[in-house]
């Protein structure tokens, strides 16, 4: 499984590339994009060290493949890229045997995927401190880690149950006003029947009236609370 553009753009953006080894917070020689010693077989990161552009790219594109590996046989079941690439993203950061222990991982595998997404985001601390860099990151991958399982309801997209003709409170209505109708058409069909107006029809219209009105009122309020 290969890491998206998404997934590679996060990672380059938070590891930035600098061409002559340094230590990162917490001590460790790195170079290019966030590696150290190991990260890919025969680099061995130390004080002096150089490296071109091209080379940069290449170890870490020769690191995503490598942890990329690593990580998916971890994982019990099947990641989207999103997943796959924010859980790269961590590995790659803190490591795969501390990767293999977080209760990221476990969540995961046991299908808690929100939980899962909230400890990715643990990992925050150097030396016990928070660091506001790792916090940032750790955000951006949450982020990404639940993008295809957000779901947002617009106005144009309206839950089926809060459609006028579905809304429960509506039949209620309509059903109540009908119960009326069919209860009490008898009893004010005497009261009535001098007007010269058939008392049946008199109650449907009535009730009509109502039920209508209800629906209006209804339709306004979900259209103002964009519903």
């Amino acid at each position: 499984m290969k890491p998206n553009t998404a997934t590679i753009r996060l990672m380059q953006k938070f590891e930035g590339e600098r061409l002559t080894a340094y230590k990162d917070q917490g001590g460790v020689w790195t170079i290019g994009y966030g590696l150290t010693t190991g990260a890919v077989p025969g680099l061995v990161v130390g004080p002096g060290m150089r490296i071109s552009h091209a080379q940069s790219v290449e170890y870490f594109y020769q690191a995503l493949k490598r942890f990329g590996d690593r990580i998916l046989p971890m994982m019990k079941r099947k990641p989207t890229d999103n997943q796959f690439g924010a859980m790269l993203s961590l590995a790659y950061n803190i490591g795969i045997a501390a990767f293999r222990r977080s209760t990221c991982l476990r969540r995961f595998n046991a299908g808690d995927i929100e939980g899962a997404a909230t400890a990715l985001t643990w990992f925050h601390k150097v030396n016990g401190r928070v660091s506001q860099g790792l916090a940032n990151r750790r955000a951006a991958e949450r982020d990404l880690f639940l993008k295809d399982t957000t779901v947002t309801v617009t106005a144009s997209q309206p839950d089926p149950e809060r459609r006028p003709y579905k809304s429960r409170t509506n039949l209620a209505a309509i059903a109540t006003g009908a119960s009326f109708a069919a209860s009490t058409s008898q009893d004010v069909k005497t009261a009535i029947s001098g007007w010269g107006v058939d008392p049946v029809w008199l109650l449907g219209s009535v009730v009509v009236v109502g039920v209508a009105w209800v629906i209006y009122d209804r339709v306004s309020k979900m259209k103002r609370f964009g519903v």
